[in-house]
């Protein structure tokens, strides 16, 4: 995903992840967006993965699990639909926030979504759960892959 944050002023500080400056940033992001992506099923966070100028352009990742079933690829759309419809929302409501740095002032893309989602093993479902083999499908690959119960999706946007 990507948006634009119009309520903070990029910096060269927020190049180097270890500094104050983008540790600060990255924290009140994840805190704010989680306001937005929280009431998603399955929401498990967000990674930055990109700063840019432009007030800060955020490419961020979004994790969140989902429980394995038939319909793996569709469930992932529409979980990806109800992430944009959430950040839309949250623009559409903010009002002028360009002024207060306690929030995430939005601006999106007509489509915030950046790259296609993707599976991952960062966030490892319970243990000792067996894994189960989940044919899903991405792009134009059938892909087959062990999985740990729950899904662990991640949507790169």
């Amino acid at each position: 995903m990507e948006v634009t944050v119009t309520n903070f002023n990029y910096s060269q500080d927020l190049k180097d992840p270890n500094s104050q400056t983008f540790v600060s940033f990255q924290d009140h992001f994840s805190r704010e967006i989680k306001k937005i992506y929280g009431s998603v099923p399955g929401y498990e966070g967000v990674k930055i993965i990109s700063l840019q100028s432009g007030s800060v352009v955020v490419g961020h990742r979004v994790f969140f699990t989902m429980a394995q079933s038939g319909n793996t690829t569709e469930n992932f759309r529409e979980t990806t639909e109800e992430l944009v419809e959430k950040l839309r929302e949250a623009a559409a409501s903010q009002g002028d926030c360009r002024d207060n740095a306690s929030v995430l002032c939005l601006v999106l893309r007509p489509n915030p979504v950046v790259s296609a989602m993707a599976e991952t093993r960062e966030l490892d479902g319970e243990s000792g759960v067996e894994p189960r083999t989940v044919p899903l499908t991405t792009g134009i690959t059938p892909l087959t892959t062990s999985l740990t119960t729950p899904l662990t999706t991640r949507i790169t946007r």
